[in-house]
């Protein structure tokens, strides 16, 4: 198989996304496997990027209303591609932002590429394979059948998903987790497709970096070039907010070579969350001058300049951003939209600035979810927003002893922390989601909790990556259990779930609660009015059922959490309430959520609390109804 290669972009080149023409095909597992064997019929139009579920909501057949199983179908991609015009040296390569997640690629029949990750992105050279008229062919295979293979048992079973083999496979566990997601499982490429052109030039970023030294800001960088035809590089700089400094060029193998080396930025602005100050960025590029006198500029995208540290002493967890604490408030991030598993810039923006302008200074991304886009991380820069990261595992015990699979992960972490490297609003990377809670919670020994991923490989390649950004091994750990809330970081349902009092929020002396507060929140009557029939009542339909979240198992929903709520607070008895006025049942059901999480943060909030920061496990709905958002 060619070998596929970190996706960068041409310096001085161009690029073109792939957006026209694809179709799409459903087709049992593993009836055909190679394009020329495809039906010229039963296509249909689809959207790319995206995934087989917007393709079929553009048809108009939601998958929302009639749910699907897209893990039990194979799905074939497929759009035409002229070769543009090109001069001699000039090199094309495929590049796929995002494949879910089992996927063979195809050109002219001929298949270049497979991926076994949603979380890696590929780049192909294409340049001696490109006809006048081309066909691109992508297959997603079905990951129902390879979920049946036998595969060695895990340690333990987790209740989060039905199929425990899921642990092998790098992909999301959205549309995989039946109880508070919809059962859409991904399935497509879901981000660009893009075909790059360099005359001269591809460039790889493999460090961009920035740290604050007593006062003076250091920009350090790496990077590896590709040339072709003949290409030379005589000289190249770093130019950061209108400074510039020499990078040194060194030759690396075969026809390419390595530029590295900092630049310093005195009297650096300091970038701070936005309840604490300004968050200004400067413009980062390459200037790299060719022999011949050439010159082409590459843009790298916007640093900021901070210090972020993390006090743990007394068993806390407290951050600080240049050296100035920070009660880290906000929510945990989902997907814009959960059936393409995209947004807009200007839909990133707008989502953002309602989270800042309620005073949310930090969004977690958890790793039930998927690594967000790069139009997203911007958003948090500009606005002054922190990010928690967590690399995507979550409860499973993990195939160490896999060497593809860990292969696997070190390439998908690799990547990320070189996206995110450069951004101020990166603030803490955690492991994973609740892989320590869920083995503890089973009675398994304390050895068991944690593996060589999150142990070893994680926190090193994090230190090596992004040094001083903090490293959390699994949400929650701390404590002699992971889920003992007065120590280290804690997932708090105790005003919530546990239908305990408010004053728990007090007494449980939590230290830093990185999911608390999940309710099912009652939308308002414009969004009853798109999910229910005419004249259907809320609660007690089948339609607002099935989107009312619930732990899979549990004889209860979020719907008894909250009615317990409002009956503490109002000591009016819920169930009366639906039967004798329902309008008033709804009414005080939405106060009742925002009263509860009121009483919690004034808590958190209050002189003399230990806690340093709280985030409200959902920001947004996956889908319009009473859930978690």
């Amino acid at each position: 198989m060619p070998t596929s290669i970190s996706a960068d972009a041409p310096l001085g080149g161009s690029e073109t996304v792939l957006t026209e023409g694809w179709e799409l095909l459903l087709t049992r597992p593993g009836l055909v496997d190679v394009p020329e064997r495809l039906p010229e019929s039963g296509f249909v139009p689809a959207l790319v990027p995206g995934t087989v579920a917007s393709a079929l909501r553009a048809l108009g057949r939601s998958p929302l209303d009639s749910p699907q199983d897209f893990d039990a179908q194979d799905a074939w991609y497929r759009c035409r591609l002229d070769r543009p015009p090109v001069t001699e040296g000039t090199r094309l390569r495929l590049c796929f932002d995002g494949l879910a997640s089992l996927a063979d690629v195809f050109l002219n029949g001929v298949r270049i590429l497979a991926s076994d990750s949603m979380f890696v992105r590929h780049a192909v050279d294409v340049t001696d394979r490109l006809g006048a008229s081309n066909e691109l062919a992508i297959r997603f295979r079905a990951l129902g059948p390879e979920l049946k293979l036998k595969k060695p048992r895990p340690r333990w079973r987790t209740k989060l998903v039905e199929q425990q083999q899921l642990r092998f496979f790098r992909t999301t566990l959205l549309g995989r987790t039946p109880g508070f997601c919809p059962p859409v499982a991904p399935v497509g490429p879901f981000r660009p497709v893009r075909l790059e052109l360099s005359q001269r030039v591809f460039v790889r970023v493999q460090e961009l970096r920035s740290r604050v030294d007593a006062g003076v800001g250091v920009v350090l960088t790496r990077a590896r070039l590709q040339l072709s035809g003949g290409t030379r590089v005589a000289s190249a700089s770093l130019l950061v907010g209108g400074r510039a400094a020499p990078l040194s060029v060194s030759a690396g193998p075969g026809e390419e070579v390595d530029l590295e080396g900092e630049l310093r930025v005195p009297d650096a602005p300091l970038w701070w969350p936005h309840t604490h100050g300004e968050s200004p960025l400067l413009d980062a590029e390459y200037i790299v001058h060719l022999t011949g006198g050439e010159v082409v500029r590459h843009p790298l995208g916007r640093i900021g300049f901070r210090m972020i540290t993390l006090d743990t002493g007394l068993g806390g967890f407290a951050l600080r951003v240049n050296d100035a604490p920070v009660f880290c408030r906000g929510a945990c991030w989902t997907p814009l939209d959960v059936l393409s598993l995209s947004g807009s810039p200007s839909e990133y923006r707008q989502a953002l600035e309602l989270a800042r302008d309620a005073g949310m200074n930090m969004v977690r991304v958890g790793g039930t979810m998927l690594y967000e886009d790069d139009a997203f991380h911007d958003a948090c820069d500009e606005l002054g927003i922190l990010v928690w990261q967590d690399f995507m595992f979550a409860n499973m015990d993990y195939p160490t002893a896999d060497e593809a699979f860990m292969a696997s992960v070190r390439l998908e972490a690799g990547e990320v922390l070189r996206r995110l490297q450069r951004r101020p609003s990166t603030a803490v990377f955690c492991g994973n989601s609740e892989v320590e809670q869920q083995a503890a919670m089973l009675g398994l020994p304390r050895e068991v909790w944690t593996n060589e991923l999150f142990s070893a490989l994680l926190p090193e390649m994090v230190r090596s990556a992004c040094p001083g950004v903090p490293f959390l091994p699994s949400s929650p750990s701390g404590g002699a259990l992971p889920f003992q809330v007065n120590t280290g970081v804690s997932h708090y349902y105790g005003v919530g779930a546990y239908q305990r009092s408010f004053d728990d929020a007090r007494r449980a002396n939590v230290r830093f609660a990185a999911e608390c507060l999940a309710f099912a929140n009652v939308p308002e009557a414009a969004t009853l009015d798109k999910i229910l029939p005419e004249g259907a009542p809320p609660v007690h339909h089948p339609a607002w059922k099935v989107r009312v979240p619930r732990d899979r198992g549990a004889g209860w929903d979020f719907d008894d959490v909250r009615d317990h709520y409002l009956e503490r607070i109002f000591g009016i008895s819920a169930r009366d309430l639906r039967y004798g006025d329902h309008e008033r049942y709804l009414e005080l059901s939405r106060v009742t959520s925002g009263e509860a999480m009121h009483r919690t943060f004034s808590e958190w909030r209050r002189p003399g609390s230990t806690c340093q920061g709280g985030l409200v496990w959902f920001l947004r709905d996956f889908w319009p109804g009473a859930g978690w958002g």
